[in-house]
């Protein structure tokens, strides 16, 4: 949503049965998608995994703060030391440079 696409589900959402079956996901629920949610779903039921606002206990969160121009430098040398912890995520904001 953050990248403008509430448009295009609201339009998408228009243009289906309104007697039709909708599920939503996220594993982040910002307020806006929360919003879109109660205007697109009837009688919506949220579910939570775990605490809402916290982190699973079994999670272990690094988090790494690095000037833009580093980012290539740090993660790939370090991505190796990371990865014996089974699984890693990395957030970017956009795909593109994501693919180094």
């Amino acid at each position: 949503f953050d990248m403008g696409f509430e448009p295009q589900v609201r339009s998408i959402v228009g243009q289906i049965r309104p007697d039709r079956q909708t599920l939503l996901f996220s594993a982040t629920f910002k307020k806006s998608v929360e919003e879109l949610a109660r205007d697109i779903l009837t009688d919506p039921i949220r579910i939570n995994i775990g605490s809402v606002g916290q982190s699973n206990i079994d999670i272990k969160q690094i988090v790494v703060v690095i000037e833009q121009s580093q980012k290539a430098a740090w993660t790939l040398p370090n991505l190796t030391f990371l990865l014996p912890e089974r699984s890693v995520l990395t957030f970017v904001s956009m795909k593109a440079p994501a693919h180094v």
